[in-house]
């Protein structure tokens, strides 16, 4: 936010602008009110438009111009997608995940149970729409060769139990039956986790962070036990951009890794 009036330098500066950007209509015409007009109190900021059509006066509205301040939009877009039901978020969500190629226009039920999933996922993370694919990267992009030489995965994997966390998790990932057909649970993944624990000391940071690069290509991330269940069932479905299941993401790290 540089706080200062608004201008087409700004990038965007019409609705149409805004709306695919990601932001929610209430969110817009809730800080567009706030814009040189001081509500009664003048420290309450979030009105609903019926509130505003009770509240807003002409003579509360000062002569100075007004400063745009896109992070105080984003603020109150979040609070509205907080606010909304999980259909019509996820419905508007859809759009961007089109227009980003990661799925088709065919929206079969199963899909629809997985697409929410994914949205319960990424969604608390955003304060636009527009940031939903990036943040679902992880689940539809995955490259071993690319998180074996990122320089922020270099401390976890330079860790003295990397190596044998990498090679008994793998094994196990591997021989595991539910994992070779694409249904390994939670619950199964957790009960490995802990069997390689125990098998190699390692706990904390020095547990997680390595499997978590071999799952997602990144030391941080979401929760395994949401996680693992979208990997399964995505990997089974019929989508523009394939989703790699655990044992297909476990064995193109083996590989790249050349163990």
């Amino acid at each position: 936010a540089d706080r200062e009036r608004l201008s087409k330098r700004h990038g965007a500066t019409s609705i149409a602008n805004f709306r695919d950007m990601g932001v929610l209509p209430e969110a817009l015409v809730n800080y567009l009110a706030l814009l040189g007009w001081a509500p009664p109190g003048g420290t309450r900021e979030i009105f609903s438009i019926q509130e505003l059509v009770k509240e807003f006066s002409l003579e509360r509205v000062t002569p100075s111009p007004a400063v745009f301040d896109m992070e105080k939009l984003y603020w109150l877009n979040r609070h509205y997608i907080k606010q909304s039901s999980t259909q019509r978020i996820e419905h508007r969500a859809l759009n961007f995940f089109r227009a980003s190629g990661l799925l088709s226009s065919a929206h079969t039920q199963g899909l629809k149970a997985w697409f929410s999933k994914v949205m319960a996922l990424v969604l608390p993370s955003v304060d636009r729409l527009e940031q939903l694919p990036e943040k679902a990267a992880l689940i539809f992009n995955y490259d071993a060769k690319a998180a074996l030489t990122a320089s922020d995965n270099a401390e976890v994997l330079g860790l003295p139990n990397t190596d044998a966390v990498l090679t008994r998790f793998t094994v196990k990932i591997l021989e595991d039956e539910s994992a070779r057909e694409g249904k390994l649970t939670a619950e199964c993944f957790k009960k490995i986790v802990n069997e390689v624990k125990a098998e190699t000391g390692a706990k904390g940071k020095e547990l997680f962070h390595p499997i978590r690069i071999v799952i997602t290509g990144s030391h941080s991330g979401p929760e395994f036990d949401k996680l693992i269940p979208i990997l399964e069932e995505g990997s089974h479905l019929a989508l523009p951009r394939h989703v790699l299941s655990v044992h297909q993401r476990v064995e193109a790290f083996a590989k790249a890794r050349g163990k």
